[in-house]
């Protein structure tokens, strides 16, 4: 009885990881609209630029991996630890970018704000690295990413200044 209920407290604790990484998603997505969207589509763009569909594959596989990171951090320190804070803020920023580039076109500044969340992301990696080396390691794809992101919104923001 007691291996069902951990694994239940596990499952919870995922499910709640998930749901709680994929909402970052969810409020990017709804600041990608069809007008935002064509607007995206009218700027010059870098020769690196990945198709439109790359970032509906990417982006769900860094959130899965990211959720993954998190609860193997809960799962030694439980959701209140000062490696989830850092965790849940980088979420908070990772989510205002959407807004920033597509609703408000602030190309520059989403560009700041990539760099900000970029700071987050280390030390959210650097915090889970003293809990689990997996879970920080989980976080590298991530980080990686938006460096890429970071030069993409940098030379799409240069382009059409």
């Amino acid at each position: 009885m007691k291996r069902i209920m951990q694994f239940l407290t596990d499952f919870i604790a995922l499910c709640s990881l998930l749901t709680l990484t994929f909402s970052a998603s969810f409020i990017g997505s709804m600041f990608s609209n069809s007008s935002n969207l064509a607007w995206y589509k009218t700027l010059q763009h870098p020769f690196f630029t990945p198709p439109s569909w790359a970032f509906g594959v990417v982006w769900p596989l860094l959130y899965f991996l990211m959720s993954c990171a998190a609860w193997i951090v809960w799962k030694k320190q439980g959701f209140l630890s000062i490696a989830l804070y850092w965790y849940y803020a980088q979420l908070v920023i990772n989510a205002l970018y959407m807004p920033l580039f597509f609703h408000y076109k602030l190309l520059l500044s989403s560009c700041l704000w990539i760099t900000f969340l970029l700071v987050f992301i280390v030390q959210t990696m650097r915090s889970f690295f003293k809990v689990n080396k997996i879970a920080a390691w989980l976080l590298v794809p991530y980080c990686i990413w938006s460096i890429f992101a970071l030069n993409l919104s940098f030379f799409i923001w240069y382009l059409n200044k």
